[in-house]
């Protein structure tokens, strides 16, 4: 910049107060400036130089520190020389001029104020006595006023303040998008922090830190009795609406003052940059990372599960210390009753009821009176304490009883005597290897800890899809969602030392008891403590471990397998709609072309809440615990893979006895397909076959009670992307044509060609 005259440090107030951006550009000295494409802002307070040529009309322009430092060493560059003139013309010319601005008015004297020799005033001012000065009584508060003005001149200008709210998140790794993020201690852990604007990025974190971090400390150590502490060492402060990390800024560097500048829209400064004070907060959080996250989770998982153990085998230590307390009554047929003798009866009552007798008393076995039933009230234990102790003397119970005359006793008896000379019938000699066996079962000390089951309180959503796919069109579309207004409540039963029923790629299945408080007509809750497959979803497994999703991921992904089954459900019905329909129409297939019948199996979601106070009131918050994908019971059979997901031919190593099975179902697809306008099939069919001893074939449907499970629905490539899942492949769907294969069922039902 040769002719350029470089002035000194730029101090005018009114500019002083609002950032400017050095105006040297792109070319901006400043290596740590924020945009490479633009100077450094320089914000109020931080020096600014102006530099102008020597022959141009304009102001100049203002740099920053450095390429105000940058012009000065450059031997191309001048300083304007400096010259003092003419003082003296100077000083007169001014004068003339305050005289020719002065506006006019009386003319004012200091009054006179007799000074003593300590130099403190000692008598009365006197009103009537002026100096010839010209000044009145008030310019005596001249230096003090002087000094006010001049301490306020020179106070810096008031900062500008944005508030920060802070909370605390926990990070999660294992999906192809990177990282996940949830909200940890919503509730508990919240602040806010009125801060200066241009706040640096370690002042944030610091603040962060300072704020939230002594309230996790508190909470952890309040849910697990001081028994675990977070590592903090690879905590993270991030901006939560842009996920910038704050610790990748610049230690020294404003991240949020530039946010905080808009245009101004006054006539004074109108495309201006001023500060503006944001409406909403800037919202920043201590992040969990992933590692210390996982770690948390597991300890709290075996926690809970330590407890619940401890507190079921305590239940069943004191239940089976009260059934030893309890001596077990012997069984009917060991009862010895008194029957008087024909001779003794007739001085009894007529009624003919059987009472107890103190003399000369026969006795017979209960198995010898068929006719008499015993007492369905339990006996008490002084009814066990002493051996061949008469029953109470009191009449059996007439319900369920018949009167035996004192003839049909005596007959009895007669009959039971001629019986006893007889060999005993019930006597069979003992099998000695089954009794080892049984003496090595029930003589072995129980694993405790095989036998306890977790019981935990659910909320089951059950999973109803509609048998007409035009009902469900008629609501506009439906999904499966958890509605709380449809939950039922009941508990769900597992015993976490069984291994698995199954572990899939994505899902394990857990063998669990379900009760429901209210028994439903379906199948499935309609008995307590019924059988039932408890499944649940994993990342990955790895040395066989498997790592679970935290409890929000779990939900959606056990929601989202809900879902394929709701529709599921609701498509095959449709494929039923329509064989119904044509066969009423037309005439039944013929014997090489059975009709099975095929179902879904029932299935709801289960979640788990766990209650915990918030140790300030008695009152009770809530939180998702865990998930489960609760399943019927499928029975024993054989697990079968009918159709895989990525083809539309049934699975080549099927037994012959399954091909025509696989074949009705690759059928279900074409009627899906054709008859939804090439939008919708369903694909991965699987499930257990239980074989029957024949195919069954009539003109209505029937079949072995086969069940699928975990379909996959495929829709065309023309709907939005997303639907259904991962599963779902539009790159599939589109070869369907091309790989389906009609059979006789579609040749019969009149299906198009494909």
């Amino acid at each position: 910049m040769s002719g350029s005259t470089l002035f000194a440090n730029f101090t005018d107030d009114s500019s002083d107060q609002e950032p400017v951006v050095c105006q040297t550009g792109a070319r901006c000295y400043t290596r740590d400036r924020s945009d490479l494409t633009k100077g450094l802002l320089i914000l109020p307070g931080q020096p600014r130089f102006r530099v102008e040529n020597l022959s141009a009309v304009s102001g100049g322009r203002l740099v920053c520190a450095a390429c105000h430092a940058h012009y000065a060493r450059k031997a191309s560059s001048s300083v304007r020389a400096t010259f003092r003139g003419d003082l003296e013309g100077e000083k007169e010319s001014i004068r003339q001029r305050n005289i020719q601005g002065r506006v006019g008015g009386p003319r004012v004297s200091l009054p006179n104020q007799p000074i003593s020799s300590s130099g403190s005033s000692s008598a009365p001012i006197n009103p009537g006595q002026y100096s010839s000065q010209g000044y009145s009584a008030a310019h005596s508060q001249y230096a003090a006023a002087r000094g006010a003005f001049t301490k306020s001149a020179y106070t810096g200008m008031s900062p500008q303040w944005i508030t920060l709210n802070i909370g605390v998140r926990y990070e999660t790794r294992g999906r192809p998008t990177g990282q996940v993020f949830g909200v940890c201690y919503g509730d508990t852990i919240h602040e806010g922090k009125n801060v200066p604007a241009t706040i640096t990025a370690s002042e944030i974190i610091t603040a962060v830190f300072d704020n939230v971090a002594p309230k996790l400390r508190q909470a952890i150590a309040q849910e697990t009795d001081s028994q675990f502490v977070f590592d903090e060492s690879n905590f993270l402060v991030r901006d939560t609406e842009t996920w910038i990390n704050v610790h990748a800024e610049l230690p020294g560097s404003s991240v949020l003052y530039e946010r905080c500048l808009k245009t101004s829209k006054a006539r004074a400064d109108k495309g201006q940059l001023v500060f503006q004070r944001p409406r909403k907060p800037f919202q920043f959080a201590l992040v969990i990372d992933a590692k210390e996250w996982l770690r948390y989770e597991n300890y709290r998982d075996a926690r809970e599960l330590d407890t619940l153990s401890i507190q079921d085998n305590a239940d069943t230590v004191s239940s089976a210390l009260r059934s030893h307390m309890v001596q077990r009554a012997p069984e009917p047929s060991a009862l010895k009753l008194t029957v008087l003798s024909a001779a003794e009866t007739t001085k009894e009552p007529s009624n003919g009821c059987l009472t107890r007798s103190k003399t000369k008393s026969k006795t017979a076995t209960a198995s010898s009176f068929s006719s008499v039933r015993p007492s369905r009230s339990a006996p008490s234990l002084q009814d066990f304490t002493q051996p061949d102790q008469a029953l109470p003397e009191s009449p059996l119970p007439s319900s369920g009883t018949r009167e035996i005359s004192s003839q049909e006793s005596s007959s009895k008896i007669a009959t039971s005597k001629k019986r006893a000379a007889s060999p005993i019938d019930d006597y069979h000699p003992v099998d000695q290897q089954r009794l080892r066996k049984a003496l090595s079962i029930g003589g072995s000390f129980p694993n405790i800890a095989r036998a306890l089951h977790t019981t935990e309180i659910i909320q089951f959503f059950r999973i109803t899809g509609t048998s007409d796919l035009n009902n469900l069109l008629a609501n506009g579309g439906q999904k499966f969602v958890c509605d709380i207004a449809k939950a039922e409540a009941g508990t769900l039963s597992l015993q976490p030392s069984e291994k698995p029923l199954g572990i899939g790629s994505f899902k394990s299945a857990h063998s669990a008891f379900l009760t429901l408080s209210t028994l439903p007509t379906t199948p499935l809750g309609a008995l307590p403590n019924q059988a039932v497959a408890a499944k649940r979803m994993f990342k990955n497994n790895k040395n066989t471990v498997l790592i679970r999703f935290n409890p929000i991921d779990e939900y959606a992904h056990h929601v989202s397998e809900a879902n394929l089954l709701f529709w599921g459900t609701t498509l095959l019905s449709f494929v039923y709609s329509f064989v119904r329909n044509y066969i009423s129409k037309h005439v039944a297939p013929p014997g090489d072309l059975p009709i099975f019948e095929v179902r879904f199996v029932e299935a709801g979601v289960a979640l788990v809440h766990n209650a915990a106070a918030d140790g300030k009131s008695s009152k009770m918050m809530t939180s998702l615990r865990r998930s489960y994908l609760i399943e019927e019971l499928i029975g024993t059979g054989k697990f079968v893979k009918y159709i895989n997901n990525n083809s539309a031919v049934p699975v080549p190593s099927l037994p012959e006895d399954l091909k025509l099975l696989a074949s009705f179902l690759c059928f279900t697809q074409h009627v899906q397909y054709e008859h939804t306008g090439r939008l919708v099939f369903l694909s991965d069919l699987q499930g257990r076959f239980i074989r029957s001893g024949s195919l069954f074939h009539t003109n209505s449907i029937q079949g072995s009670g086969n069940l699928l499970t975990d379909p996959q629905v495929m829709t065309s490539p023309t709907l939005e992307r997303g639907l259904f899942g991962g599963g779902n492949s539009g790159r599939f769907f589109e070869k369907f044509p091309e790989q389906h294969v009609c059979s006789g069922y579609c040749k019969f039902f009149g299906l198009s060609s494909l």
